[in-house]
């Protein structure tokens, strides 16, 4: 006979400021989305887009952003000017190229499996011991493998407490 384990379930909040569970964390670090060549296309009629995490829901208009090794999520239409800028020739909020804005962020290596309720209130992520517990100020939290969390932030050190 199997066990099944629960999953710790995080829910991402519609209010601005981080999330406790990484605020209060004492094994919590500050990090810095680094700057990369994305391509993004624009959901033209609801959608759910499969990403490494799972299943996450678009809607109309949302960002559909696929980075160089061909993993795939979505970006809510009223975020994405502030997280990402079009490369010439792209124009803003046409299909090609942009370029990620240094987000400063929160993030928690996870020491068990755990699963995130986006800000959407649909879609979940389940992540696995060793991924990446990461919240932005603006309520958000999203799940991060660990070679996908090397590739795309550094570091910046302990936040102060």
């Amino acid at each position: 006979m199997s066990v099944q384990h629960a999953h710790t379930l995080f829910r991402a909040s519609p209010d601005a400021g981080f999330a406790a569970v990484l605020a209060n964390a004492a094994r919590r670090v500050a990090a810095t989305k680094i700057a990369r060549r994305l391509q993004v296309d624009f959901a033209t009629e609801p959608q759910d887009v499969q990403t490494p995490e799972g299943p996450v829901h678009a809607l109309r208009g949302d960002a559909i952003v696929t980075d160089a090794d061909g993993a795939r999520w979505p970006v809510p239409q009223a975020r994405f000017a502030a997280l990402y800028q079009p490369v010439p020739p792209t124009v803003a909020g046409s299909p090609g190229t942009y370029l990620t804005t240094r987000l400063q962020v929160l993030a928690l290596r996870m020491d068990e499996s755990f699963q995130v309720l986006l800000q959407d209130g649909l879609s979940r992520l389940t992540g696995q011991r060793g991924d990446w517990l990461v919240g932005a100020s603006d309520g958000s939290l999203y799940v991060i493998s660990a070679a996908a969390f090397a590739r795309s932030y550094r570091i910046d050190g302990q936040p102060p407490a």
